[in-house]
């Protein structure tokens, strides 16, 4: 089922040259996900009624034509294919015209809220969806990032309060935005990926690692005993 809905770009979301920041575009991407679900039925709420809730497992980020402040844009998503623990769904943006400007994948973990355990997709949680487009057309890349060697140690980052989400820890966005700090990035991505491997709670220190290439720069985020909380890839 596609959803959709018509919003702008605040000027609370530009960076000095007008063009929309990396964090405040994956907050509509993410937003646009949210506001499906609940006018589905499918909320926060309700999926923790049932005992499980969606855990983000990997984005996939494309930027073709950065919105600028004030531009209207179109915030479109269409989740496309259940399948085991896994949830497909993608996000785009577009502009009056209908042009794309962005355009994403994302794909989804079913927990059980419990055991923290993925659980096998059923019937309930996909007929708020149903029925179901087509993919968009991108190219696709795989769920988990092939990782290169010798990265270097940077300085750690406490996660502190305003990171966390209705979750209890850090939201999504907060470690692509964690990242972009941390090699400080000046320049708009092509294409962003980010792998999510285990939840980072108020007060866990983040080490980022990161590992420099002619086009592409990854930082590994991690905890005092070298295991993973997420990696994010920006692509120039």
């Amino acid at each position: 089922m596609l959803f959709e809905k018509e919003t702008y770009v605040r000027y609370s979301e530009v960076d000095k040259d007008g063009l929309i920041k990396i964090d405040a575009l994956v907050n509509h991407l993410q937003d646009i996900v949210m506001l499906h679900a609940d006018e589905a039925g499918a909320g926060i709420a309700q999926v923790i009624d049932m005992g499980t809730v969606w855990f983000i497992s990997t984005w996939q980020i494309e930027i073709i034509t950065p919105p600028r402040i004030y531009d209207k844009i179109i915030l479109k998503t269409n989740p496309y294919e259940f399948k085991g623990f896994f949830g497909n769904r993608n996000v785009w943006i577009e502009n009056e015209a209908g042009e794309i400007l962005v355009r994403a994948n994302s794909i989804w973990v079913y927990l059980d809220v419990k055991t923290k355990v993925p659980k096998r997709i059923d019937d309930a949680a996909v007929k708020p969806y149903l029925p179901l487009e087509p993919k968009l057309e991108m190219s696709y890349s795989s769920r988990k990032i092939a990782m290169p060697e010798n990265f270097e140690p940077s300085e750690p980052v406490r996660v502190h309060y305003g990171q966390l989400d209705t979750n209890g820890h850090v939201n999504n966005c907060q470690y692509i935005k964690t990242a972009m700090d941390v090699i400080e990035i000046k320049d708009m991505p092509r294409q962003i990926r980010a792998e999510y491997k285990k939840s980072a709670l108020y007060g866990d220190v983040f080490y980022p690692y990161i590992h420099r290439e002619e086009k592409a720069i990854y930082v590994d985020l991690r905890d005092k005993d070298n295991a993973e909380y997420a990696t994010v890839v920006f692509e120039f």
